[in-house]
């Protein structure tokens, strides 16, 4: 994600079929919010609509909740008076502390009341919906590995716990001693307005095991032009993040673009590859950006992502499908650690890439930005020997992620 009001003052088409399924299944889902945005231009209704779903469903922070479903060890029973062994019937901890002062009850208004926060905490009203979105999306992908709940019982609102580099992430009751917890079940949240995006890896028995599973990460970059009251052109604008691309990558943006516009949104794509490879090893922006450099196989050797994109879509418009442009793009690459260097290696990685249209706009005449998809896998270290990847995109709205937390079967996500 790149804001472009920020100062500094000093390859193939990919889609799910009916085939067999590929080793690894990858879910997007996607809100987009220009509508709500609209209907409440001044964000007065925002805490309403937050605080009324908050009386509606319970909250629950993800570790605590998943402690109560864990039954405690095994115990010898006692024996009576008489030497016969007593039977006793063991509860798993939710039981228990049903029949006691729930735990669980004591934190749920503590849990609401930083949710609350979460999201009136901004000024900006589209950042408040945002904020919104992205607790739903992360709530909803804990429910979708850990669902506990009968069909006619809401689920209940999740907060997800967060690394060091505070990467949300969704614990589990499994634990490996050679295989971290926060990468079992990976997710990858992004947002830049009008769209909040959560990727995660759909475990199914073709990627049970954990040490197989590729890390994820995505970036959503929206190709917003640069602030004329703080930059004089988009070259000065887009100089301002030279030091984050390698001497190579910033050629590629700045001597191999024909316009402004080309030159803006090939900095845009190349950013998100970055950051979405970071936010894969989980440590965001806690990795220096020049320590690394992208290549995807076939494609920017000799052109750029967004040349690229351009020509896969205007294939795709002519396609048999008029939403064959609407299909995510998929592209084999690695990333080279420390270019340059004596310690330089390389990992294979696979990217996808998701134009992001206007809505309002009829076809795919106006691209407004791009959702761009990191699968790190570091014992591959070329896009020949990356694992086979099918990508699934879901849009929602916020009121569909509302119904399906609280178990309203209508819900169909597109």
């Amino acid at each position: 994600m790149v804001d472009s009001n920020h100062r500094n003052d000093d390859a193939d088409d990919v889609s799910k079929n009916d085939q067999d399924p590929l080793p690894f299944q990858i879910e997007l889902t996607l809100i987009e919010l220009s509508e709500v945005v609209r209907d409440d231009p001044s964000g007065k209704e925002i805490p309403n609509q937050v605080d009324q779903i908050l009386q509606t469903l319970s909250c629950n922070d993800a570790l605590s909740y998943l402690a109560t479903l864990i039954p405690p060890p095994t115990m010898s029973p006692k024996k009576d008076s008489n030497g016969t062994k007593k039977k006793k019937r063991w509860f798993g901890r939710r039981q228990q502390a049903e029949q006691q002062d729930d735990p669980l009850e004591k934190k749920t208004q503590e849990i609401k009341d930083r949710i609350q926060k979460q999201v009136v905490r901004f000024l900006k009203v589209p950042d408040k919906y945002v904020s919104w979105g992205s607790i739903l999306l992360k709530s909803q992908a804990f429910h979708q590995v850990h669902d506990y709940h009968a069909p006619t019982i809401p689920r209940p609102l999740m907060e997800l716990p967060r690394t060091q580099y505070k990467k949300p992430y969704i614990p589990s009751t499994e634990k490996y001693d050679s295989f971290p917890e926060v990468n079992l079940y990976p997710i990858s949240v992004s947002h830049q307005f009008p769209f909040v995006g959560l990727a995660r890896l759909v475990v199914t028995e073709i990627s049970k095991q954990p040490q197989h599973r590729p890390l994820v990460g995505l970036d959503i970059v929206t190709y917003d032009d640069y602030n004329p009251r703080l930059y004089d052109s988009a070259q000065a604008f887009v100089k301002v993040f030279k030091t984050s691309f390698t001497d190579w990558e910033w050629d590629c943006i700045h001597n191999r673009t024909s316009t402004n516009l080309h030159m803006l949104r090939e900095f845009y794509l190349r950013w998100a590859i970055k950051e979405a490879y970071t936010k894969a090893l989980g440590v965001g922006m806690g990795l220096s950006f020049d320590s690394f450099e992208t290549h995807l196989s076939g494609i920017t050797e000799e052109g750029s992502i967004y040349a690229w994109i351009l020509e896969e879509c205007s294939r795709a418009d002519g396609g048999s499908s008029s939403n064959d442009y609407q299909k995510p793009l998929l592209a084999r690459g690695f990333v080279v650690i420390n270019p340059g260097t004596d310690t330089c290696k390389s990992e294979g990685c696979t990217f996808f890439f998701l134009p992001l249209w206007d809505v309002n706009k009829p076809a795919h005449t106006t691209a407004m930005g791009c959702a761009c998809i990191c699968l790190s896998q570091p014992q591959s270290t070329n896009q020949t020997e990356a694992a086979m990847f099918e990508l699934v995109t879901k849009w929602q709205s916020l009121e569909d992620v509302v119904a399906w937390h609280e178990n309203n079967s209508s819900v169909v996500m597109m």
